[in-house]
């Protein structure tokens, strides 16, 4: 990540729900769900995935922007990015495994 953008290849987990612009309102969604890892595909202020939990690889969420790192959303671990390199798709955190990875 640099600055207030994703980069491509960036590994991004998703810690809440997605926030308005405006920060009123939260959002749920099945095709981006808390405690899944995701891959940005391309540079972009805001969470454009190679492929959402229901498998579309043309999806995006402006409720999850790069400033809001913290807010709701965090770089992946190395477990992490490399259970989802295995799956080559989005992977539910909960069942990563750390065996010999940093999570630091």
């Amino acid at each position: 990540m640099k600055g207030d953008r994703f980069e491509e290849g960036d590994y991004i987990v998703l810690t809440g729900a997605g926030i308005s612009k405006d920060g009123m309102e939260r959002f749920i969604s099945n095709s981006f769900k808390e405690g899944f890892v995701f891959k940005q595909k391309h540079a972009d202020s805001q969470l454009m995935p190679e492929m959402d939990c229901n498998g579309s690889r043309s999806n995006g969420w402006s409720c999850y922007r790069a400033k809001q790192e913290g807010l709701n959303w965090r770089h992946a671990y190395d477990a992490e990015i490399a259970a989802y390199d295995k799956a080559g798709k989005p992977v539910d955190i909960g069942t990563v495994t750390v065996d010999n990875y940093s999570i630091i």
